[in-house]
Formats: structure tokens, sequence, C-alpha cells
């Protein structure tokens, strides 16, 4: 009794430690966006007009650049030693690989049968559960829609151990880590890494005056847009 008491004990205290680190990741990551995304913001108002050029110049660039490819085929077409290329890339259709229908099917019956222990429904007389429930709900639906079998295949046996609900009716084996909440950490901890990486958040917490990187961008666009202007002359006389 006493090594089951101590076990159990054992597991919660890591899944706690687990979803803590998870929650300090979430709150992190959405720190740093949102800092992010209202610094963009601001950046916009100085460059919008720009970027908005810059766009309207390289649609028609790419216009005269795909024409003058068509143009220099048809000439080669011309030719007399010319012969349509043939490619052998695409592999016949019976000799595609069949494992992508079945990890489809796979990942179908692993949502239905999740999305059955954890629908919202089965505990509309438990306000504090339905409101786990509809969360479990959204974290399913959202590993549905990328596909990710291997993500579907952890989150289902994260519900299946009954952790996704947090009712340890169902205990994981101790020697098992709870592999769910961990991909999560690694999820969250390479998003909170690309996040940072991003330009726009390293010019917010490394500028003396960060606002002072909207000079930088209208330099940047202002050559570009000089230069699109040369190669679309022909298009725009």
């Amino acid at each position: 009794m006493n090594s089951n008491l101590q076990r159990d004990e054992e597991l919660a205290f890591r899944q706690f430690g687990l979803k803590t680190r998870i929650a300090q990741l979430e709150k992190e990551l959405d720190e740093v966006v949102t800092k992010t995304r209202s610094f963009e913001a601001k950046l916009l108002i100085h460059i919008e007009d720009d970027i908005i050029q810059e766009r309207e110049l390289n649609a028609v660039y790419r216009k005269l650049r795909n024409a003058k490819k068509q143009k220099r085929l048809e000439q080669k077409r011309r030719g007399k030693n010319y012969k349509e290329p043939t490619s052998n890339l695409i592999p016949p259709k019976q000799e595609l690989p069949k494992v992508k229908l079945s990890n489809k099917q796979e990942l179908k019956r692993l949502y239905k049968e999740t999305m059955f222990l954890v629908h919202p429904d089965k505990y509309s007389l438990n306000e504090d559960m339905g409101e786990k429930a509809t969360e479990a709900t959204a974290n399913l639906i959202d590993i549905y829609k990328s596909g990710d079998l291997n993500k579907m295949r952890l989150f289902h046996e994260h519900v299946i151990r009954g952790n996704a609900m947090e009712e340890n009716s169902i205990k994981a084996d101790e020697k098992e880590p709870d592999a769910y909440l961990e991909s999560e950490i690694e999820r969250l901890t390479e998003a909170l890494y690309q996040a940072k990486q991003k330009r726009t958040y390293q010019v917010l917490t490394t500028y003396d005056d960060p606002e002072s990187y909207a000079l930088e961008l209208k330099a940047f666009y202002a050559d570009r847009i000089e230069k699109l202007i040369k190669r679309t002359r022909k298009a725009r006389v």
C-alpha cells in the first residue's frame, strides 16, 4: 500500500512539474509574440505604402520574367534539334507509397476514439470538468488538423491514461514518462526559440531606440523599389 501511495505521489509530483513548465513556456511565448506583433504594427505605419508599392512592382517583374522565359522556350521549340523534355521524376501511380493513406486512416481512428473520451457533452453536469473537456477537445482538433500522427498517438495515450482530464484513475507505469507533456514542452521550447529569433523581436530587445528600425526598413524598400522600377520600365512605357 505504501509503495503504491509513494508511486502515485511521485507521478503526481512529476506531472505537476511538467505542467508548471508548460504554463511558464506558454506565458513567455505569449508575451514575446504579443510584444513583437505590437512593435510590428508600429513599424507598419511607417512603411505600409512602401510595402504595397514593392509588391505591385514585384508582381509586374515576375510577369515580365515569366514572359521572357516563355519566349525563350518558344524560340528553342522552333529549332531543328529541339526535343520536348521528358521527366521521370514522378513515379507511376501504382508505385506511390500506400503508407500515407493508412496514416490518414489511423489518424482519423485515433481522433474519433479520443473525441469520444473527452467530448464536453460527457461532463454536462460538471461545469469544471466541462471546461477541461472543452480545452482538451480544442487541442485534439488542432492536432487532427495538423495531420501529425505521432502527436495524435501521444495525445490519445495521454487521454487513455486518464491525464487529459486530470482524473488519475488510470495510472501510467512509473517507468514511463508522460510523453505528451514532454512533447508539449519540446514544442513550446522550439516555438519560443523561433519567436525570439525573429528579426523584429531582436531589434525590440537590443536597439536603444527600436522604432529607429523603421528608417532601416524604409531604406531597404527604397533600394528595392528603385531596382524594380528599372527592371519593369518597359512594361510601364
